[in-house]
């Protein structure tokens, strides 16, 4: 509720609360809490961890506390810059939310696991498929909306990879 608060000290006390939220110790910060939950996850499930079940990382939790600060400084009636705080224009000049600064995987996961089979992805012409992987919307012809909506291993039609 400061008014004039640095961003940093936003982002800092905003990864603070939610690390005494999840019990953890605060040296250790939201990235390490979100390791140890991956850890977890995978060591005791039998199916992928699904992202949603995990933590937030660092860069999404700096732009939820800025945001966060902008509201609260906006219902005090203090006006700030929404795109200072967490905020973008849109095309149309509607606002909308920054989630993250950073991608999903590295650029290189990113072109071997997304695909672009104009066949359907219900073969293994599909790299999502033959990776073992569910389609997402990064994929190029279905956007995740396809036969591969769920991870397949049992697939055999080795005939049909792409390289």
């Amino acid at each position: 509720m400061s008014q004039g608060a640095s961003k940093d000290d936003v982002i800092t006390a905003g990864e603070t609360a939610l690390v005494c939220l999840y019990n953890v110790d605060p040296q250790h910060g939201i990235n390490v809490l979100r390791y140890e939950k991956l850890c977890a996850t995978a060591a005791t499930s039998t199916m992928p961890v699904q992202p949603g079940a995990l933590s937030r990382t660092s860069a999404s939790v700096k732009y939820h506390c800025l945001r966060m600060y902008h509201q609260i400084q906006e219902w005090l009636g203090v006006e700030l810059s929404p795109v200072d705080w967490g905020w973008k224009i849109s095309g149309t000049g509607k606002l909308l939310p920054i989630s993250t600064d950073l991608q999903p995987a590295s650029q290189k996961i990113l072109e071997v696991v997304r695909c672009g089979s104009k066949s359907g992805c219900d073969t293994m012409r599909c790299s999502c498929r033959n990776h073992g992987m569910a389609c997402a919307s990064a994929c190029s012809e279905c956007r995740g909306v396809c036969d591969n909506n769920t991870p397949n291993d049992s697939d055999s039609e080795s005939d049909d990879v792409e390289t």
